[in-house]
This record gives C-alpha cells, structure tokens and sequence, in this order.
C-alpha cells in the first residue's frame, strides 16, 4: 500500500482508502445532506398524499407505505413519524366507524349483528382513535410544512 506523508499525518493513497474517504466526504457534506434531506421529504409527502388520496380499502396499504417511507435523517424520520400516528389514527376511526354502522341494528341502516353492549365498546373505540388523530394532527401538520421546506431545498 502507498502512503504519502502529509504534515503530521499519513495518508494512504491506495485508491479504495481514497474512494472511501470521497465517499464519506460526500456524504457528510452539507449539500449532499441537503440533498438527501429534500429526497426524502419528497417521498415522504408523496406518500401522505397517496394516503389521503387513498379509497378506504387501499388507506391500509397507503399507510404502511407512508410508515415506511425511507428517511436517512432522524428530524425527517420524525416527521414522518408525526404523519403516520396520525394516518394511523384516521385509519383506526374509519375502521371502527365503519364497523360500528355495520353492525348496528337493522332499523339503523346495519346488519343487527352486535348486541348493544358490543357496538357501544365499538362506537368508544371509534371515539377515542377519533381523539388520537385529533391530537395528532397538528404535529403532522406542522411536519408536513418542515418537509415542503426541505423538499424546496433541492429546487
């Protein structure tokens, strides 16, 4: 291996040491970073608007997507994280509103399936995750204004 002495330090001049360090250079670098910043905002709110976008039998698979949107920066991550509990809340209060109307009584536009006691555990089921996405909501919004900052970065 050669090494070429610079200052006090060595330094190898093999080309795979050199590759390397352009590399973590690179990575490092405050536009590379920025630049992968505003990529990752970019499929992170292409992702939410596919979600909101979504018909109720893709919000599911939409969610998952949104969930695991990729995200190389933990305040990106974070961001997408505040989306996802909030998707994940919405999800939730649809599912069990959609239940609770289901099986509600026959007279009531449902099936009849479930006793009184049992729609009431779904109805306040439905009603607490209606709760969470309501307390959710403003850190997904306010996520949702960072990443159109960081998406507009790389314009």
């Amino acid at each position: 291996m050669r090494r070429a002495v610079t200052g006090s330090c060595v330094a190898s001049t093999e080309p795979r040491a050199l590759g390397l360090a352009l590399a973590l250079l690179l990575a490092f670098a405050p536009g590379c970073r920025d630049r992968r910043e505003a990529d990752d905002a970019r499929g992170i709110l292409s992702a939410y608007e596919a979600f909101q976008n979504a018909v109720p039998s893709d919000r599911r698979a939409a969610l998952e997507a949104l969930a695991n949107a990729k995200c190389r920066d933990a305040a990106v991550c974070a961001d997408r994280d505040a989306c996802a509990s909030y998707a994940t809340a919405m999800v939730r209060a649809n599912e069990l509103t959609a239940k609770a109307k289901s099986l509600a009584p026959e007279d009531a536009g449902g099936n009849g399936a479930a006793t009184m006691k049992e729609l009431a555990i779904i109805v306040a089921g439905a009603e607490d995750a209606i709760g969470d996405a309501e307390r959710a909501e403003p850190s997904c919004t306010s996520a949702l204004e960072r990443l159109s900052e960081r998406r507009a970065k790389s314009r």
